[in-house]
């Protein structure tokens, strides 16, 4: 009986293997560069690459972003830094502090065409979350949320560390400025009932919604068939980070301030361990880590 396969026959096998290897890797090879040379939001902000992309933004990748192509960046890309920056401690006294940061993309043009003013937002961005809490703070000196948001010691005065430190990170020019509808005003532990309990505000640097982390409202009131409360936002969707890696969600260290009131005494947080939380105003352990636009 003749062999089945004689050493010919073996090495031509081997050979079309190999061909067909080469040509896997050369489309494989060509798909990469094709992904990495495609331009606009939709496209960057469909998957998860993580590449490190430097010490700083450069002055190519900033016109990138600006032109909206956002060349070589994709969601869950990121930019480890050393920051030296100045703040004023709780006593108004100048404090200069090293800062090591991760900071990372969450999404391509999440807030284009957003806004009350002309035809809302229209710079290209990225926005940008850093991948642990910058320190700790509280929301306020006590357990209220009288005032909302907007009215909480986190936002009039603990939020401009924050202000501080990626200002230094990233240049004030670099930091786009854009319209929030934030909460200003609680009635019976909600939202107050519209036309109060938000407005319109100018935006840097803001701690995240419920809706930017989880994709929806958990902890956040919400209409009960009777009352229906300001949840007026234009932070509304889950940010593509979050949706392709949720074990980014919680930094497994620390909890952090989420913006959401709860009720009359509790804010949203995001629990260290990942769960989905509301806790007391005055908490001082509580972990900022905001969310803000570059560009």
């Amino acid at each position: 009986m003749s062999k089945l396969f004689t050493e010919d026959t073996a090495q031509a096998m081997l050979a079309e293997m190999k061909k067909q290897n080469n040509y896997l890797a050369q489309l494989t090879c060509e798909g990469t560069k094709a992904l990495s040379e495609s331009s606009g939001a939709g496209l960057h902000n469909s998957f998860f690459r993580g590449k490190n992309l430097g010490s700083a933004l450069t002055a190519a990748q900033s016109a990138a972003i600006r032109a909206g192509t956002f060349d070589d960046m994709f969601v869950g890309d990121f930019w480890p830094m050393e920051v030296t920056y100045t703040y004023k401690d709780a006593n108004e006294v100048d404090q200069t502090v090293k800062a090591t940061v991760t900071f990372r993309i969450a999404g391509c043009d999440y807030y284009l065409g957003t806004g009350d003013l002309d035809s809302g937002l229209t710079a290209h961005h990225l926005v940008i979350v850093p991948d642990t809490v910058l320190y700790g703070a509280r929301m306020n000196p006590t357990d209220t949320t009288e005032g909302g948001y907007v009215g909480s010691e986190m936002y009039t005065k603990t939020l401009a560390r924050a202000k501080a430190l990626i200002n230094a990170a990233f240049g004030s020019d670099h930091i786009l400025t854009h319209r929030e509808a934030l909460c200003n005003g609680v009635t019976d532990g909600k939202p107050s009932v519209y036309p109060n309990g938000h407005a319109w505000f100018n935006s840097t640097v803001e701690l995240m919604t419920e809706q930017m982390v989880y994709g929806g409202k958990v902890f956040a009131p919400t209409s009960d068939g009777d009352v229906v409360p300001s949840l007026y936002t234009v932070s509304k969707s889950q940010l593509p980070l979050f949706t392709y890696r949720p074990d980014m969600e919680s930094t497994r260290s620390d909890w952090y301030w989420l913006r959401d009131v709860v009720s009359g005494l509790f804010f949203a947080d995001v629990g260290y361990d990942g769960i989905t939380y509301g806790i007391h105003a005055s908490n001082g352990t509580g972990g900022v880590r905001p969310a803000f636009l570059i560009y």
